[in-house]
């Protein structure tokens, strides 16, 4: 399976300010944009996927490569589709280092956050 681990990254601090409504300008922002620059400074995004085929379909389930999906929804986006590339993806185990103040709850969910931003 091809693994990819190049993948460039830049956080938007103007974007995650607005997600997770911190104001700019005072400590809060300060104290953000110092998390994501230490996020940014360590981050390693990697993905693995592969090519697989839709084998089987019924009313409310897919089957790709062997592996039945009970999903109306996926179902019906995989109407005409015979080719599919599932994907796992990570933003890498060194955001994990990242240091936050013990017990500092709120910037735990910003790391949180960050580690699910997508790569730009």
């Amino acid at each position: 399976m091809p693994i990819l681990d190049n993948i460039p990254v830049e956080f938007d601090i103007d974007a995650l300010s607005t997600k997770l409504r911190v104001k700019s300008g005072g400590k809060d922002h300060q104290d953000l944009t110092v998390l994501v620059a230490e996020a940014a400074s360590v981050v390693c995004p990697k993905a693995i996927y592969e090519v697989a085929y839709v084998d089987d379909r019924c009313d409310d389930a897919v089957e790709v490569a062997g592996v039945t999906f009970e999903s109306r929804v996926l179902r019906a986006n995989l109407d005409g589709v015979e080719r599919v590339f599932p994907y796992v993806a990570t933003c890498g185990a060194e955001v994990d280092e990242v240091p936050v103040p013990a017990g500092d709850f709120l910037q735990e969910y910003w790391l949180d956050t960050i580690k699910r931003e997508r790569a730009r």
